[in-house]
């Protein structure tokens, strides 16, 4: 349609520039030309492009101007359709299960040790969950370490265990009032007896569980006696667009988990 509008402006800026004619050249004295000399025809059609000239380039612009705004109305909505199929055909299979304590979990430790450890983390997340949801700043800096960092999705980048709480004192007043943790585990890996790695995906909301979990957490725990601290927290918000043509581009980024090949 743009392409069809465009034509017929220049076929009408063409057609106009033809009705003028060619430029008359006379061999009289250019400074005292005979008007009589065509018939009065040279005055008249004078006249008439005097007349007709700017109405015929109005029109011609108007036409190229409601082309150009076809053309970038039609590539919007191509862009539009093209971002909401890489959203929407950008899922994970990787969700991560609902149950803590069923983590898929590696280690070095005996059976025992390593249920413990796991229960006592676990212990520690559910800690986590139940302040957010008292909007208990104080509670929920508890969980984690005297000297803990804390970085947002956002990056921002928080030390120290009076960082995180006066922080999320500040957000629980505000943005994040009201509002709960939703989390899946993905994978828990005992680095020693003191030391591990937990990984999930999360979020929080409000109102009804959000379903699907837009984050990836990282959770870095020490035993301090015979509890779990968080010594260090990673969110990182999850960008589906991108990571859909980052597979398309490179195939290879794809993650095992996330193959369907097998």
């Amino acid at each position: 349609m743009a392409a069809i509008i465009v034509h017929e402006a220049l076929t009408e800026r063409r057609h106009h520039d033809e009705s003028r004619g060619p430029q008359r050249v006379r061999d009289e004295d250019p400074i005292h030309p005979d008007p009589a000399a065509d018939g009065g025809a040279g005055a008249r059609t004078e006249e008439l492009g005097s007349a007709a000239g700017p109405r015929g380039a109005l029109r011609g612009r108007r036409r190229l101007l409601t082309a150009a705004g076809a053309v970038v109305g039609l590539l919007a909505l191509v862009g539009a359709g093209g971002y909401a199929w890489l959203s929407t055909s950008s899922t994970v299979q990787a969700t991560g299960v609902e149950n803590c304590l069923q983590v898929p979990t590696s280690s070095q430790l005996s059976a025992g040790e390593e249920s413990a450890a796991r229960e006592s983390i676990c212990g520690t997340l559910d800690a986590l969950s139940t302040a957010w949801a008292g909007q208990d700043a104080e509670a929920y800096g508890a969980e984690f370490t005297e000297d803990a960092t804390y970085t947002t999705f956002a990056g921002t980048y928080y030390s120290g265990r009076e960082d995180i709480v006066g922080s999320h004192a500040a957000l629980f007043d505000d943005v994040l009032a009201d509002t709960q943790l939703a989390d899946r585990f993905l994978e828990l890996r005992m680095l020693t007896s003191e030391v591990a790695v937990l990984t999930t995906r999360g979020d929080n909301y409000e109102g009804e569980d959000p379903g699907e979990l837009t984050k990836v957490q990282t959770y870095s725990l020490v035993r301090e006696g015979e509890q779990w601290k968080v010594a260090s927290f990673q969110n990182t918000q999850r960008q589906p667009v991108m990571e859909q043509i980052q597979y398309l581009w490179m195939p290879g980024t794809r993650p095992a988990a996330e193959r369907t090949d097998g």
